[in-house]
Formats: structure tokens, C-alpha cells, sequence
């Protein structure tokens, strides 16, 4: 699913509004820099967020700061800097993560394992937007972490998007 979705925002030029950008966009959480926070404008219904947290959190988050979203102001301090670096670079960034994520209610924390790439890209009037394309998987590489423990998220979390999902044929 990563390697498709570089490969639309690298057709797109970065546009969010590109039509190169179509295939990928149900799956991105798009986010745009006010003062010193990230505002989500934007939550694909079939984004790793909307599929962990459900529906009423996807439709609700839509106007929220990183840190009104789940996970609070400590889960928005670890997006804060990696989303600096990407408006800073103009780029896109690779990271393999694990954490622990709270349920849609709030109430149990399950593991999670996923690689997230950030891409930087234009809204129409040239200002930067941010889009996270997050795959939840067991393929995750991080060399102090036990691959038990890469692989304790439970299997039926696992995306398993493919590039035929996105309607690619070539990848």
C-alpha cells in the first residue's frame, strides 16, 4: 500500500487535488498547519485511523488538533516533530512504528504495528498539506524491538491492502 501511494504522490507532484492522488486519498489522513498545531481537514473512511477508532470518531476528529485527537497531547507530541520535518523538506518520510493505541472507546489499549508514510504535498491554494498513509502490519523493522512484540498487534488489524485494492496494476 506504501510503495502505491508514493507512487500516486509522486504522479500528483505533491498536488493533493491531483487526480493521481484519487487512488490513495480513502486511505490518507490529511492534516494542515495553524499556529503551532496540526488540524486534521481531512479523514479517508477507509484510513487505518477510521478503521481502528470507527466511524464517529473519523467524523468527529475533522476540524481537531493533533492533540484533540485519541491518544491526547503525548500522542500529538511524537506526530508534532516528524510532520515539522516533512513541511521543512518538502519530502516524504518512512517510519516503522509500534505503540499501543487505545480502543474506539477509550477504554482497552491494543498493540499496534505500523508503517506510516508522510508525504508533503500543496492544498490548491499552494499552502502545504500533510498527508499520513498509515499501513497497519507485522512487517515492521525496528532493531531494539522483539519480534514478538512487532507481531503482538492481533492479526485482524492487519490492513492487507494491495496495489489491485487501489486500482493499480503496476507497482
Amino acid at each position: 500500500m506504501l510503495q502505491s501511494g508514493f507512487q500516486c504522490w509522486a504522479r500528483a507532484k505533491g498536488d493533493i487535488e491531483s487526480p493521481e492522488f484519487e487512488p490513495i486519498r480513502p486511505y490518507l489522513m490529511v492534516f494542515r498547519k495553524h499556529e503551532d498545531d496540526w488540524i486534521c481537514v481531512e479523514i479517508g473512511s477507509k484510513s487505518s485511523y477510521a478503521t481502528w477508532y470507527g466511524w464517529s470518531w473519523e467524523r468527529s476528529s475533522v476540524g481537531r488538533g493533533i492533540a484533540d485527537l485519541p491518544g491526547g497531547a503525548g500522542y500529538a507530541n511524537l506526530m508534532t516533530q516528524p510532520f515539522r520535518d516533512v513541511q521543512a523538506r518538502g519530502c516524504v518520510r518512512l517510519d516503522h512504528i509500534h505503540s499501543v493505541l487505545a480502543d474506539e472507546t477509550g477504554e482497552k489499549l491494543i498493540p499496534a504495528s505500523f508503517q506510516r508514510l508522510l508525504m508533503g504535498c500543496l492544498f490548491p491554494d499552494g499552502s502545504f498539506a500533510l498527508a499520513a498513509l498509515v499501513d497497519r502490519t507485522h512487517n515492521i523493522d525496528i532493531p531494539s524491538l522483539d519480534p514478538s512484540v512487532a507481531r503482538s498487534m492481533p492479526d485482524e488489524l492487519v490492513m492487507n491492502i494491495s496495489a489491485a485494492d487501489l486500482g493499480e496494476t503496476n507497482t
